[in-house]
Order: C-alpha cells, then structure tokens, then sequence
C-alpha cells in the first residue's frame, strides 16, 4: 500500500494525500472517493498492518511439544514485531497517540492482545490435558509473551538494535535471537510444572 510507505517514510504531518496519490499512481480526487481524510487513511494502514500480521503469525500446534511450540511461536511473533516496517508503523503510531490514542490502543490490543488470546487457549488446553499447569491461561500468556519477546522488541523499537531488514520469510530469521527464547520458554516451563 502505497499510503504506508509514504506515512512511514514522512510520519501523518509530513504525509500529504497529493503525495499518497502520485505514490499510488492515481489522483487526489480518487483518493478521496474512497477516504474521507487522511486520518481515514491513516487509519485504514494501522487496520491492514494487522490483518497482515496475523496471515504471518502461526498458530500452537496442541499435538507438538510445548517447548518447541513455544519457541516457534515466540520466534515469530518477535519477528513480525522487530523487522523495519513494523518497526516504522510502531513508532509512528506512537508519535501520533496524543492526536489519535485509539490507533495506540487499536495496535497494542489486536497485536499483543490477540496474541495473547492464542496463547491462553494453548495454554487451557494444555491445562485440561494436564500437560501444563499455569493456573490463569491469559494472565500466564501475557507473562509468558513479554518474557519471551519483550526484551528483543524494545531494543528495535527504541533503536538500540538494527530492526531487521526485509519483510519476514517462510523460515524466521538468524537475526532473532532463538537462543534468549530458548531461554524464556525453559525458564516458564520450569515455572509451570506438568500437573501431577
């Protein structure tokens, strides 16, 4: 979408809608017939940001190793969170919360809260099997998360680390480092004993 490039590329003030247009290949004119404001625009980019992240972010797998599926998933979702674009779009929403704190919301609910939601219903699953034992599946999915991705998602967003570069592939990138997941997934699991 050729809006995003140029929201991330210039951030909402410096995005003008004749500049999305001649981006697009198209007119101001048919820009309007089918957003009422920039701010619709805008909008409409944080909303298919997501839809794309979720087609990328694969679901836990019940009949796989925890560990395993943990790890993969962690992995991904660190991924889908720290390469350039998503990188981009994060800091520009945040720059932009004070004028739309609902767009703010909007992204960290959908992203972090669907995720969580994914990994909840994993884990009460694991719970009725007794495989696991984590006690409050959703409050356990947001320790879980944070422990996992949290540290290699606030070094790019802050800047402190390079955001990877191009966008996410079939298998996760070198650049994600499996080795601090590994980690976290150990750390939980010890944490959260199977049921006895």
């Amino acid at each position: 979408m050729a809006a995003k490039k140029v929201f991330l590329e210039r951030g909402f003030d410096g995005t003008s809608m004749d500049e999305v247009a001649a981006h697009a290949g198209t007119t101001k004119r048919t820009l309007y017939n089918h957003f009422s404001n920039k701010e619709e625009l805008f909008r409409t980019v944080v909303e298919k940001s997501i839809e794309l992240f979720f087609s990328k972010l694969p679901d836990l797998d019940a009949e796989g190793k925890p560990a395993d599926e943990l790890e993969r998933f962690a992995a991904r979702f660190c991924e889908l969170c720290t390469w350039t674009v998503a990188v981009q779009l994060q800091q520009v929403v945040i720059s932009e919360q004070k004028r739309f704190p609902e767009l703010a919301v909007l992204l960290a609910e959908e992203i972090v809260g669907r995720s969580v939601t994914k990994i909840a219903a994993y884990f009460e699953d694991l719970n009725n099997r007794r495989i696991l034992e984590c006690g409050d599946p959703q409050q356990a999915a947001r320790l879980f998360l944070n422990l996992a991705t949290g540290i290699q998602r606030f070094d790019a967003l802050f800047g402190t680390v390079a955001p990877l570069s191009g966008p996410p592939g079939k298998s996760i990138s070198r650049a994600i480092d499996r080795k601090l997941i590994r980690a976290a997934v150990s750390l939980f699991l010890e944490a959260t004993p199977a049921s006895q």
